[in-house]
């Protein structure tokens, strides 16, 4: 392969990067369907394929493992980037890549210094701060609980809405991990 085609290729594989981040990640903290949030389709699937072990449960029901699930898919994207960033690079190429590709690190103290200038950086607090902001504006969509205006609704409401979504059995697992989240720095 001549080195015109490697470039080319390596183009093609970073502009898709870029692409999906765009589409997963362009409009953060906004998400019409946020990534910590299990659909319903997904737990039709998981029912329907009978796949009840303590993974699977955990993965509908608990938002840590959401977290961590998204978090290895966003830094796989991010480790590719830099991949194709190296053997870019390598290539001796004219002009730098175009875009930028997110990374998600657990708190602000975890970020490693020098990161390329195409990093997005995001953090667990962050994630969870687009959640929260996320069951908030679902006012009015069924299956969620309402909410109502009075001031002091929100950790009432908060509560409901995680109970909904992931179910009663984790409600304190999950609501622990909202507020350890957000106490993060």
């Amino acid at each position: 392969m001549s080195t015109r085609d490697e470039k080319k290729t390596i183009l093609q594989h970073w502009q898709q990067l870029v692409q999906v981040d765009k589409e997963e990640l362009g409009d953060f903290p906004r998400f019409a369907v946020h990534p910590l949030v299990v659909t319903e389709e997904e737990k039709r699937n998981l029912f329907r394929m009978c796949m009840q072990s303590a993974a699977d449960r955990d993965r509908i029901s608990k938002i840590s493992a959401r977290y961590e699930a998204y978090k290895k898919a966003v830094n796989r994207r991010f480790a590719m980037a830099r991949y194709y960033q190296e053997q870019w690079d390598q290539l001796d190429g004219s002009k730098a890549l175009e875009g930028t590709i997110h990374c998600m690190y657990d708190t602000n103290g975890d970020v490693p210094s020098g990161l390329p200038s195409y990093a997005c950086v995001l953090t667990r607090k962050d994630l969870v701060q687009s959640l929260v902001q996320f069951a908030l504006g679902q006012e009015g969509v069924p299956g969620y609980p309402a909410r109502d205006d009075r001031e002091g609704d929100v950790p009432g409401f908060l509560r409901a809405w995680v109970t909904t979504v992931y179910g009663a059995g984790t409600q304190e697992v999950n609501l622990h991990f909202i507020d350890a989240s957000l106490k993060d720095d």
